[in-house]
Parts: structure tokens; C-alpha cells; sequence
């Protein structure tokens, strides 16, 4: 038996007739697994709120060994970092956010980059601070307060 040839654009039209059935039925099949999917919503989300909910007026983070402290207001963001051992000062305007029981302060600019939180119920926070003085010199401060609500640092 002699075998025939196909033409190449035979082939071609072949394979592309093949490809798109099975895409087809791809198509059908993922559509039905969607319409008959179990809790699949099309709402759109609620937008979250301008103004985060402050449990504190103030907040204050006092290191336990150094003193060193940094307050902030909520919910304007306004903060001051007192470094006791050199007098350093730092002020600026962060966002204040309140999440599960933590009321956090962040700041990012050029010079500084700041994470802190309070945990409201034990009283408790941390805040790291990058002090960014020059192109290639990082400073980090770090401030831990194990103290429940200890008070704002003097220095």
C-alpha cells in the first residue's frame, strides 16, 4: 500500500482545528468549575476607612535600659525619638495605623525609616529606627519596652 502525502498547509490547518477544540473544551470546562464553585463572590470589597480608630491619644515606646523614647500622637502621626545618651532629637509626621490590639507608627523618608507599635492590652511595644545621616551610613535605634504603659521617657 502506497501511503499518500498530506499538503503542508493540510497539516498546518490540522493542527490548528485540533488546538482550538481543545481549547474550546479547556474553556468550558473552566467555566463550569467557576459557575459552580462554592462561595465565589463578585462584590467589590468595601473600601477601608480614611481614619484609622485610635485606642490611644499619645503613645509612647521608653526603651527599659536606655531611656530612650519616641511618642507619637494618633491619629495625626506627629513624633518625637529622644536619644538620652546624646541628646539626639528626631521629629516628623508618620502614619498611624491600628491593627488586632496594635496601635503602629511608620515613616519613610530620605534620611529615616521608622516602624514602631504598641501593643495596647499588655502595654507593651518596640521601634526601630533607621537614621540614614549620609549616602551609605545607616544608624539603627532600637527601642524596647517590656514595662506594661511604663512612663514616657525623661532623659
Amino acid at each position: 500500500m502506497k501511503q499518500e502525502k498530506m499538503p503542508p498547509q493540510s497539516r498546518v490547518l490540522g493542527l490548528a482545528a485540533k488546538w482550538l477544540a481543545g481549547a474550546a473544551l479547556l474553556g468550558v470546562l473552566f467555566i463550569q468549575a467557576a459557575s459552580s464553585s462554592q462561595g465565589a463572590s463578585t462584590t467589590t470589597p468595601a473600601p477601608l476607612a480614611v481614619a484609622p480608630t485610635c485606642t490611644l491619644a499619645t503613645v509612647c515606646i521608653t526603651d527599659e535600659v536606655t531611656g530612650d523614647h519616641l511618642s507619637y500622637t494618633c491619629p495625626a502621626g506627629t513624633y518625637t525619638y529622644k536619644r538620652c545618651s546624646t541628646g539626639f532629637t528626631l521629629t516628623g509626621t508618620g502614619v498611624v495605623n491600628t491593627v488586632n490590639g496594635v496601635e503602629t507608627l511608620t515613616d519613610s523618608k530620605p534620611d529615616r525609616r521608622i516602624n514602631a507599635g504598641l501593643l495596647v492590652g499588655p502595654g507593651t511595644g518596640k521601634a526601630v529606627i533607621y537614621f540614614i545621616p549620609a549616602p551609605g551610613i545607616i544608624q539603627t535605634l532600637t527601642i524596647n519596652q517590656t514595662t506594661p504603659f511604663k512612663a514616657c521617657g525623661t532623659c
